[in-house]
């Protein structure tokens, strides 16, 4: 026979399944805590833990907006400050992408980034930029 309810560990109240979240390692399918009480403990967390949280949503933000792996999402929280490889500025980096395949193409500071966005990652009008600055610059 299949459970439908269950007595929360954190507040005591017997609620149904739906009330809680599913984890496979638990032996009834789902958390101790019901998403209530779940949610009441995250939220104390993050007020403990505002730095630790804002890289984690940084980190879940790469993941979903990229298709990365944690792995390498990890990876570009953790290495934030580096040098551009455009302008060669050391600064803080964000995360560029082709919008055409959503691939990831490196990381560059935020007004190289802007640069490509801009020009709509048109390598003629990038190119016909550099010949309008040649041109003035002599």
């Amino acid at each position: 026979m299949e459970i439908q309810e269950k007595k929360c560990s954190r507040c005591k109240e017997v609620k149904p399944l739906s009330g809680f979240s599913r984890d496979k390692q638990h032996w009834s399918g789902h958390k101790s805590a019901c998403k209530v009480c779940a949610s009441k403990d995250f939220s104390k967390w993050k007020a403990k833990n505002p730095e630790k949280n804002r890289l984690e949503d940084r980190k879940r933000h790469y993941i979903r907006k990229y298709n990365l792996t944690p792995e390498l999402a990890e990876q570009l929280v953790q290495n934030r400050i580096g040098e551009c490889c455009i302008c060669g500025s050391v600064s803080p980096l964000v995360v560029d992408h082709c919008h055409t395949s959503g691939k990831v193409r490196g990381l560059i500071c935020s007004a190289c980034n802007s640069v490509l966005g801009y020009s709509k990652d048109n390598i003629k009008t990038l190119e016909n930029s550099i010949a309008y600055l040649r041109n003035f610059y002599g």
